[in-house]
């Protein structure tokens, strides 16, 4: 997974709009599988929560939001290695 740095004030060019798309999609496909899962990822890097403040919001254990952690990171792992 490849991490963007956000330039305020900054649209998405060309080059950048496929992976923007490409993202959302994942996302989408995501929360059909596991809507949690989904909401974790959103939390932690569009919102820079940590996993226990992220797990407090979706009211979730740590322990839960650990594995929703790892099953969203082999998703998404998986599905942008294809």
């Amino acid at each position: 997974m490849r991490k963007l740095e956000l330039i305020e004030n900054q649209a998405a060019g060309d080059d950048q709009g496929d992976l923007v798309l490409a993202v959302d999609e994942s996302l989408t496909a995501l929360a059909e599988q596991s809507p949690q899962a989904e909401q974790l990822v959103k939390l932690r890097y569009f919102s820079g929560l940590t996993l226990p403040e992220a797990a407090a919001v979706i009211d979730v254990s740590p322990r839960t939001a650990d594995r929703l952690w790892a099953y969203a990171k082999a998703f998404l792992h998986q599905r942008w290695q294809s």
